[in-house]
């Protein structure tokens, strides 16, 4: 995610629940202001059964942040009958608020410049090794962060949980 204006409608597509996180922290760190998360932060753990809650989140003027963002978790299959309302967010995006959706799948959803697609597939073998070693290095491990080989025990021993591996 970039460090400029958050996307309108940021998708996180993939179930590595670690790097789903990390970019919702990333929207949160963009457009909610440090003790306004209680008026301007909203997040569904599961997509609401009446698309009005969400929409009227979406319409809403932030209280004291840049833009008021609304997370929706809990979509395995994203798909436009599962989220009719996500088309109408697309068409006429909201100018104020900012969307982000989690889904472990994502289907025949249509295109559109205010949407931003984020990878959350699981990582393996190289890109694996090389995020644990830039892990150690912005944890201030090493200068240079750890060797590769002690990269590769690691995803060895413990596995591709992202969680289970952050330093």
């Amino acid at each position: 995610m970039s460090t400029g204006k958050p996307a309108t409608v940021l998708l996180c597509i993939g179930p590595e629940r670690w790097l789903r996180d990390r970019a919702v922290e990333q929207a949160r760190a963009q457009c909610v202001t440090p003790g306004f998360e209680e008026t301007d932060f909203v997040r569904f753990s599961e997509p609401p059964e009446e698309p009005r809650l969400l929409l009227e989140h979406l319409r809403t003027a932030p209280f004291g942040s840049p833009f008021p963002l609304v997370v929706m978790d809990g979509f395995g299959k994203l798909e436009p009958k599962a989220a009719p309302w996500l088309e109408e967010v697309l068409k006429t995006p909201p100018s104020q608020a900012r969307l982000v959706i989690c889904a472990d799948e994502c289907e025949g959803l249509p295109r559109s410049a205010d949407l931003q697609v984020v990878s959350c597939a699981p990582l393996k073998g190289a890109a694996l090794e090389q995020w644990v070693r830039d892990q150690a290095k912005e944890a201030g491990l090493a200068p240079g962060g750890i060797d590769p080989r002690a990269a590769a025990l690691l995803t060895a021993r413990i596995g591709t949980d992202l969680q289970a591996l952050a330093l």
